[in-house]
Order: C-alpha cells, then structure tokens, then sequence
C-alpha cells in the first residue's frame, strides 16, 4: 500500500532546466568513420579500374592476329591493343551500355568476336555479312563477365568456339588515350584519396596533441 506521506515529484517548469546539461551528441566519430568509408570505397574503385589505366596508358600499336585462314591467335593477349580482318556470323548478341547500342559478333569458326556500334533500327535484323576489320581492346571473356550471356548465346548457337575454354572479343573501336573517363576518375578517386587522407591524418594530430597537453 502506498505511503500516503509519499509526495508527488513536482513537475518542473521549463525555466527550470539547465541548458548546460543537455549537450549535443558529438560528430567527431560520424566524420571519422565517413572518412574512414571514403577512404576504403575510393581505394577499392581505384584497383578495380586498374586494368582500364593500364589499357589508356597502354601501346598505340595493335597487335596483328591475322585474317579468315591465317589467324595468329597465339598472340593474343588480355588488355591489348589487337587487330583483326575477318567475315562476321549471321547471329549478333545486341544490347545498349551507357546510351550507345552495340552487337556482338562472332568472327566465324573462331574464339574471336568484335564488339562494335549497332547503328540499325530493327534488333532482329542480321548483322552485316561485310568482311570487316576490328581494331581495339581485346579481352579475354572472363576479364568481361557483363557480356557472359552475349557469349554463351553466340557459343550455343554455333557461331562462337572457344579455344581453352575462352573466347576473346575485340572491343571495336577503344583505343588508348582516347576519351578522358578513365584518367579524370582516377583523378576524382585519387582527389578523394587525397582529402580524406588529410582529414583523418590532421584529427589524429589533433588528438596526440590534445592529450600531450592534457599530460602536462
């Protein structure tokens, strides 16, 4: 039973309130864990496109993997500059990237295929049966994974055939040094590098300095 001796707490009166005591909650631990994600998200983007700075800074001089009968496909290699002549299949992968229409086509009976700019209105129309000459970055399928099933589908329908295990395409058209994406978001990410390299090197600083004063 409650004691009826036992008083009510009195309710205090807005002007009774010590605005000292109710500070807000700090940010320094927010702004060290952005810094800290930046930082980790930037180096992260960084070596995923190294292979792209490696292609931009890269040779200018294409290597020749020959034409239809004479193919040199030993000389294939990842993230080069290739050339190559030969008669594209009836089939195309086709598909839009970044605004631009594209297909891809196989180099028939070989593990070469060309990626290059669809210009046409009709997505079932045949490719252009053209003898055709494809100059640009040539990859090796498992550095592209965005275009497996453009891959898997020229392979099940007979045009594409693989050579140990691995198809090659010729990315028509991408040169070295051509465009500036590439180097001005590596420029971007090294900025972001760089900021919060600065941010988070000047708060430790601070905070060393802090409490070799608080020390003394």
């Amino acid at each position: 039973m409650a004691d009826p001796k036992a008083r009510e707490p009195e309710a205090l009166d807005d002007d009774d309130l010590d605005p000292s005591a109710f500070k807000p909650r700090s940010t320094g631990s927010l702004g060290l864990m952005l810094a800290f994600s930046a930082l980790a998200l930037a180096g992260f983007l960084l070596f995923d496109l190294r292979a792209d700075l490696a292609f931009w800074f890269g040779s200018g001089q294409p290597v020749d993997l020959g034409a239809a009968g004479a193919y040199r496909l030993e000389r294939a290699a990842n993230n080069v500059l290739a050339q190559a002549q030969g008669l594209p299949g009836p089939v195309a992968s086709r598909f839009r990237r970044f605004g631009q229409s594209y297909e891809i086509v196989a180099l028939r009976g070989t593990p070469l295929l060309v990626r290059r700019a669809f210009a046409g209105e009709d997505p079932a129309a045949k490719p252009d049966q053209a003898p055709l000459t494809a100059v640009g970055r040539l990859l090796r399928d498992d550095a592209i994974p965005e275009y497996e099933q453009a891959f898997q589908n020229l392979v099940q329908r007979g045009e594409a055939v693989p050579a140990n295990d691995h198809l090659w395409v010729l990315l028509d058209g991408t040169r070295p040094r051509s465009g500036w994406t590439t180097p001005a978001a590596i420029a971007g990410l090294l900025a972001i590098l760089g900021l919060n390299a600065f941010t988070l090197v000047r708060f430790f600083r601070a905070k060393a300095a802090a409490k070799a004063k608080s020390k003394k």
